[in-house]
């Protein structure tokens, strides 16, 4: 039975979002406006003038890696994104492995958005109105709001997050340029791009810096968990994932080289040293009376951040669940065809860790130290899928192998990722950022132990991993009872 435009009612519901929604849930989830302030900010306190060359390096791996994305989404649309992709280039309990890093980089950074939120609310609240509002309130009030979102569907979320995007990035912008025009007594040519050109003079402090560039960047991935759900997704994935990623880029690289036009030398290290770099800014290009305006775009960019990391999060528990790797019910979804289960699973989640640690560090807190242990998640994360490329393009794809694509790129996409991974760890950061790697390492090595423990004593649940992707290239037809346009499982994955 062929139904075109309607899903089952165990599957998520097909054809929801076009291609111009997929790239607003992607850029969203990399929060353009929220990385100015959360992150871009610690790297200018390593990089100094040099930090417009480690955005360009750090979109240099993004737009590599989307590549890798892209050749196994046009392959193999599904919900799963990385853990169906790495099940089926490295093997079933590699899968699993992929699937539970996935899934605490994804939970985590729920209430970690969910933490900054609410503090830069109480900001704007404050500054704009003079009125105090506990953080903590507003924290519980936004989980509630993209519960009802991502309940009333994804394309009730990408829409919040489209026109949040568009207001975020004209304001940072219009900023930008404004330094541009008026002139500033900081560097404009090419010395930005110098790498010594920091402010210890040393490749240590780019490699540190480059740890938060990419973290800026992360969540170029995040569309790839809308294969079910896109219409076309073998051209809207792809597309999607490489439009968000070229457009907050060249967001971010403007707006770096503003900054550092718009700072003098003997004002750089008390400007790198500061956590209001953007506020500064405009106070100094504009007027203070509109640091509210900045409050406001920040922390509309972390609640529009969080929507996609919540929404991505609940797909990975979905797809994980459908596929017996957690219990089934996270597969349950409503009349509205959207994971029901996974959306409680993920919002008690969020509140149980995100509310107790807001209301002793702070919400800015929150972000800083549950957030960042997700970012070696991350990076293990495009590694792994580079190699998969690598991988399935020699052995499963080999008609389709092509050397830049499936061989040169991933290469150089693994290298540069291989900076801020050693970054990550050496130099040694002050306490408590020299400890959050290791929380996600801790996680996978409990993850790499149960798939052994599968492997050995249940691989029949390691057998399921994978094999439930979409759209079938020969009969391009929908399955009932089973999801959207279920296809062959490829040749890999029959051994």
């Amino acid at each position: 039975m062929t139904i075109e435009n309607q899903s089952p009612p165990s599957a998520l519901k097909a054809n929801a979002i076009g291609p111009t929604r997929v790239v607003a849930y992607t850029a969203a989830m990399i929060g353009p406006a929220a990385s100015i302030v959360l992150g871009l900010v610690v790297a200018v306190s390593f990089a100094g003038y040099s930090t417009p060359l480690v955005v360009l390096l750090s979109f240099a791996a993004a737009l590599l890696a989307s590549g890798s994305i892209a050749a196994f989404a046009r392959r193999l649309p599904s919900a799963g994104s990385f853990f169906t992709y790495n099940s089926i280039a490295l093997g079933r309990p590699a899968g699993f492995v992929t699937g539970w890093l996935m899934a605490f980089a994804y939970l985590v950074f729920v209430p970690a958005g969910l933490g900054a939120t609410g503090s830069f609310f109480t900001d704007f609240v404050g500054a704009a109105f003079h009125v105090h509002v506990n953080e903590n309130i507003f924290l519980v009030a936004v989980l509630l709001l993209i519960a009802f979102l991502a309940y009333e569907g994804i394309n009730t979320s990408a829409s919040v997050d489209i026109v949040i995007l568009v207001f975020e990035m004209l304001v940072i912008l219009a900023i930008a340029f404004t330094i541009f025009f008026k002139g500033g007594p900081g560097p404009i040519g090419v010395s930005v791009l110098e790498p010594l050109n920091n402010l210890k003079h040393s490749f240590g402090n780019l490699a540190l810096a480059m740890v938060y560039t990419v973290v800026i960047f992360t969540g170029f991935e995040s569309g790839a968990v809308l294969g079910e759900e896109s219409r076309n997704p073998r051209r809207t994935i792809p597309r999607g994932i490489f439009g968000s990623v070229i457009v907050v880029g060249l967001f971010y690289l403007i707006v770096s080289w503003a900054e550092m036009h718009g700072v003098a030398p003997k004002n750089m290290a008390s400007f790198a040293a500061s956590y209001t770099q953007l506020q500064t800014l405009t106070s100094q290009y504009w007027s203070s009376g509109a640091i509210w305006l900045i409050d406001l775009v920040v922390a509309l960019s972390t609640l529009a951040f969080t929507i996609s990391a919540f929404n991505s999060g609940v797909r990975i528990l979905f797809a994980m669940g459908r596929e017996h790797m957690l219990p089934v019910g996270f597969s349950k979804t409503s009349h509205r065809h959207t994971p029901y289960v996974a959306i409680i699973g993920t919002s008690l989640f969020a509140l149980i860790i995100g509310l107790p640690v807001s209301l002793a560090e702070g919400g800015f807190n929150t972000f800083a130290y549950v957030g960042g242990s997700a970012g070696i998640a991350f990076i293990l994360l495009y590694i792994s899928l580079n190699v998969g490329v690598i991988v399935a393009f020699r052995r499963t794809y080999k008609a389709d192998f092509k050397p830049w694509s499936h061989a040169i790129a991933p290469v150089l996409a693994i290298a540069l990722f291989c900076i801020p991974l050693v970054g990550t760890f050496y130099p040694v950061p002050a306490f408590p950022y020299n400890v959050l790697p290791y929380i996600a390492l801790v996680w996978l090595a409990i993850g790499i132990v149960i798939a052994a423990v599968l492997a050995k004593k249940r691989p029949e649940a390691l057998a399921r991993i994978g094999r439930i992707f979409y759209e079938d290239p020969i009969t391009d037809q929908t399955v009932e009872g089973v999801g959207r346009q279920l296809g062959p499982i490829p040749p890999i994955m029959e051994g």
